[in-house]
């Protein structure tokens, strides 16, 4: 009886050993499942880094199966600048638009990176960011080189859009471009019939800079035309730069002139008072920049 009652004893610890050890693989299986599930939706709160489709990244958001998307049909995915037909400017900051669009989708998201063939960062995004952006995590050495959305940053009918400014780098970089992975997404809560589209958008440097001639930035301009004591120059620049102003009469003969030095990117205008140095007649004003000679006419009356 003694050790019967002893065998009855040791039963029930051993179920118990056996019912604790199920309960702990469960629960590993459990939390397994968990991350697993968490880990391919957190893209509703913004993309894991690297996730552009660019040379240099190698992946978009259906690489390993976290979004196993179809292929594109009628999705436009776009990414649009204000940067001029010209190129960029080194230093000057822009703004870089990346649209998603797909009748009767309501929720969106998007990843954006501006780099060079090899996934060099380029340039640099504007902080803060606007509201529905954040740098996208991992974000260690990447010196908030990929942007993406929020989790309140998603939502749109049919079409979706961000907007960040975006500060070209140095003279000299060549083009950058912007590669862009978009998610339009069924709204079903989990990762199946999401679609991924990817889209770029090549920026030239501007390589001729110097005095703009043209009427997009309102160009050189000498007025008034005809004029009587004083003679404004008007003219924009693309980076910072020294200035040679002189006026000449239609013999060659100069007349004046002065320098403007260290003038920043921008417009610009410059005063001559041609009061008792300039008769009636025809004038030459010329510019030049260091790089280029521009020149215009201009009538004293």
């Amino acid at each position: 009886m003694p050790i019967f009652g002893a065998h009855k004893k040791f039963k029930p610890i051993y179920m118990l050993k056996k019912f604790t050890l199920s309960l702990v693989f469960i629960s590993a299986l459990v939390i397994v499942y968990d991350a697993n599930y968490n880990n391919a939706h957190t893209n509703g709160s913004g993309a894991p880094s690297g996730r552009t489709g660019s040379p240099g990244d190698g992946a978009t958001c259906n690489t390993g199966s976290c979004h196993p998307s179809t292929q594109p049909t009628d999705q436009v995915a776009t990414i649009t600048s204000d940067v001029p037909v010209g190129g960029y400017v080194p230093g000057t900051t822009y703004s870089i638009t990346a649209t998603a669009t797909k009748a009767g989708v309501t929720e969106f998201g998007f990843q954006l990176s501006p780099q060079n063939a090899s996934g060099t960062k380029l340039g640099a995004f504007v902080t803060p960011l606007p509201a529905g952006m954040q740098f996208a995590n991992p974000n260690t050495g990447m010196a908030n080189k990929y942007v993406t959305h929020t989790g309140s940053g998603t939502a749109g009918t049919d079409t979706k859009t961000w907007t960040v400014q975006w500060t070209a780098p140095a003279a000299g970089t060549g083009t950058v471009t912007f590669y862009g992975a978009f998610n339009f997404t069924n709204s079903n809560n989990n990762t199946s019939g999401d679609v991924i589209k990817t889209t770029s958008l090549d920026i030239n440097e501007n390589t001729s800079i110097g005095i703009d001639e043209t009427a997009e930035q309102g160009g050189f301009q000498v007025f008034p035309n005809p004029a009587n004591d004083i003679v404004n120059v008007s003219f924009f620049l693309y980076e910072m730069s020294t200035v040679n102003a002189e006026i000449f009469d239609i013999n060659g003969r100069l007349i004046k002139q002065t320098v403007a030095e260290n003038l920043h990117p921008g417009r610009h205008e410059l005063k001559f008072n041609a009061h008792g140095d300039m008769e009636a007649g025809v004038y030459f004003i010329r510019l030049n920049d260091g790089k280029n000679v521009y020149s215009k006419k201009v009538v004293m009356k």
